[in-house]
């Protein structure tokens, strides 16, 4: 049985101690969620627990341990096959252009030979939902569907037990809810799964363990416990749009494709001045794209305008001043 374990551990940085007396231990059949407020350390027990440390930073006063033995000194290739990290932005971990490509490329390195590459990679996009991503390229997918790929690619390099850190941040409610049973699912089958998340919303009823840190420290929570992590707060307050006499960005008749997949088609749409506006929708309808068409970085037809002047006619330079 695969145990990843971390004992009595302290994490430095720049000999400013991170994390104190730190003591978990992931098993299979766990799930385990991780908690506590920004900043207080939870990325970094993640990337210890990974075996990204002391090699990639920090200072560790024990080693952590994978089956008894230092996980760091482990090569990466072999502790893939037992653990494997998914980060907040995965497109950060990702060498290949393509799905498939990236999929391909990370089995190669465990030397699988070409038909159990396949068969993984069939398993996981199937296992994820996401068959109809293969042959997309990376940089055409949302933040939620970059996070699936990420998942897939973890699940078809074999790894027992999956540690993710804020997995969700870029993936809509909906989605949301599909990975975590996804999760739970997979714990279901043997894996082990620590995540670490700052909304705590759907885990209630699928976690095993509940840990917090905080002032440094670790504790795990008490089931009976449990229920002032798990309130969510109601908004009931009603958006509106209300009507504005002035626009700073605006677009006219304007069509934007993301690779084959169409996002606008003959759309117009005005960017209110001095007001907040909200794009909403699911993962992959395009809401990225729109925002890097009007920053000039996606192709376009129709008409942007600034201020009512067409933006292909303002220098790019003068462009950065208006858009962060």
């Amino acid at each position: 049985m695969t145990e990843l374990k971390a004992n009595h551990l302290d994490i430095k940085f720049d000999d400013e101690i991170i994390l104190e007396d730190i003591s978990l231990e992931i098993r299979p059949e766990q799930f385990i969620l991780l908690v506590g407020s920004s900043g207080c350390g939870k990325s970094t027990l993640m990337t210890a627990l990974a075996g990204l440390y002391p090699k990639y930073g920090g200072e560790l006063s024990q080693e952590v341990s994978l089956n008894h033995q230092s996980i760091a000194q482990i090569k990466a290739n072999h502790r893939a096959k037992k653990v494997a990290m998914l980060f907040q932005h995965p497109d950060q971990q990702f060498a290949m252009d393509r799905v498939e490509d990236e999929l391909i490329f990370s089995l190669e390195n465990l030397s699988l030979t070409t038909e159990e590459i396949d068969k993984r990679i069939n398993s996981a996009l199937s296992e994820v939902g996401i068959e109809s991503l293969r042959h997309r390229e990376l940089s055409y997918l949302s933040g939620g569907e970059l996070q699936k790929v990420a998942l897939a690619e973890t699940l078809a390099m074999g790894a027992e037990i999956i540690l993710l850190d804020e997995p969700f941040a870029a993936v809509d409610p909906e989605h949301r809810h599909e990975l975590q049973v996804l999760l739970k699912k997979l714990v279901d089958q043997g894996h082990g799964i620590l995540v670490s998340d700052h909304d705590t919303s759907g885990y209630g009823n699928l976690i095993t363990d509940l840990y917090r840190i905080e002032n440094r420290h670790i504790a795990c929570v008490d089931s009976t416990a449990w229920s002032p992590f798990f309130k969510q707060d109601v908004n009931d307050s009603i958006v509106t749009n209300d009507e504005f006499n002035e626009s700073v960005f605006s677009m006219a008749h304007v069509t934007v494709n993301n690779g084959k997949q169409s996002i606008l088609k003959n759309s117009s749409f005005e960017w209110a001045k001095d007001k907040i506006t909200l794009i909403t929708g699911p993962n992959g309808i395009g809401k990225s794209s729109l925002l890097l068409t009007f920053a000039r970085l996606h192709d376009y037809e129709g008409s942007l305008l600034y201020q009512r002047k067409l933006l292909d006619k303002l220098r790019k330079k003068y462009m950065l001043g208006k858009l962060v």
